[in-house]
């Protein structure tokens, strides 16, 4: 991955981060970030490898989760080799770290404030473009990772709550745009969205509808790719993970690295989905720097949620927001001002898309 970076942003944006950033030498056993703490500036590895250990713990019993922090056990997740970034997206609501990120070698480390990184990103549409695209790539090949190497410990939950919260992320233009190049498909109960292993064609928003979400336990892709849509059951589609429902996005990454679809998708009920091409997709990120700044953000703030919630359902970690929404222990003063006016703006988006999409006899 170490060329994500180098391939995403410009020479003049390459020396802005340099000029910004502040490196240091991670020497090998020491943390650059501890578990628990707020992430308020962004690491990218220039030099040896970190891991992301995180403490196995009972969610739900803080006794456990005490013990688990004296014992020093954590398993390690995955590796940040040269040009991975460690930190929250930019203008989303800072987290706390999900583990300890450990230097496995000396290590050297280009640390960025997240502060200058917000304002450079405001300021300069076409680098928060390039800035976000590198992002959310780093990201996707982080989901993958997971999903593919999560041994069938992921536990059933919701897919993704904070996939209507991209809504805000997006402007009146940006809608119109995916209702022009949008086709609605009505699907009936037990049809199956997305199969794990075959190409993503389209970006899909679920207008209407609940779908289970599978991790196939097949590790073979051809044999995934090629079973018969006869074999596309529940049973034979692997380990339920989750369901999604309205306001969620699928097949978000297809655009970024091309990769096919890692989970299936089936029809729960009779449901409503809109398309938007695959191709087109790409040529509007291309000639719009815009509107190509906003959805990448959109898709790295998802995946950087969608992988907090995968890590906890795997059984790792703290839980996440969107298990705080389900079990509605997220009351309205907790939120900050931002994300509060952003989830209603997400809502009021995602329903003028609904309508515009009635208003045109679609549905």
């Amino acid at each position: 991955m170490s060329a994500v970076l180098l391939q995403a942003l410009t020479s003049q944006e390459i020396d802005w981060i340099k000029a910004e950033g502040n490196q240091t030498t991670v020497t090998h056993g020491a943390n650059l970030v501890q578990q628990g703490e707020v992430l308020d500036r962004l690491h990218i590895i220039l030099d040896g490898s970190i891991a992301l250990k995180v403490k196995q713990s009972d969610k739900d019993n803080i006794l456990a989760q005490a013990l688990d922090v004296l014992s020093g056990d954590a398993k390690e997740l995955y590796r940040f080799d040269p040009g991975e970034i460690i930190g929250d997206v930019p203008l989303a609501q800072p987290q706390p770290a999900l583990g300890d990120c450990q230097a496995v070698e000396d290590s050297l480390v280009l640390t960025i404030p997240r502060q200058r990184l917000e304002s450079k990103v405001n300021e300069d549409e076409e680098f928060a473009a390039h800035f976000y695209q590198a992002m959310a790539t780093l990201l996707a090949e982080r989901w993958h990772r997971l999903i593919t190497e999560s041994e069938g410990r992921i536990s059933e939950g919701q897919f993704n709550r904070d996939s209507l919260f991209i809504f805000s992320q997006f402007d009146d233009r940006d809608l119109d745009w995916l209702v022009a190049r949008g086709q609605v498909n009505t699907l009936a109960a037990g049809e199956l969205l997305l199969q794990a292993g075959k190409p993503v064609e389209n970006l899909i928003i679920i207008l209407e509808g609940k779908f289970q979400v599978f991790v196939p336990e097949e590790e073979n892709v051809l044999l995934q790719a090629f079973s018969t849509i006869s074999d596309s059951s529940a049973a034979n589609l692997g380990k339920v993970i989750g369901t999604a429902q309205e306001g969620d996005l699928l097949g978000e990454t297809a655009v970024i690295d091309g990769r096919p679809a890692d989970v299936s998708v089936l029809s729960q009920e009779a449901g409503l989905v809109l398309l938007v091409p695959r191709s087109a997709l790409q040529v509007k990120l291309q000639q719009d720097a815009g509107f190509a700044c906003r959805y990448y953000r959109a898709v790295a703030f998802l995946l950087s949620d969608r992988l907090r919630s995968l890590i906890s359902r795997i059984g790792f970690g703290r839980r996440t927001y969107g298990e705080l929404v389900d079990e509605n222990l997220l009351q309205e003063e907790t939120l900050s001002p931002d994300l509060s006016d952003g989830l209603y703006l997400a809502g009021a988006r995602f329903h003028w898309l609904l309508q515009q999409i009635r208003n045109q006899g679609q549905v």
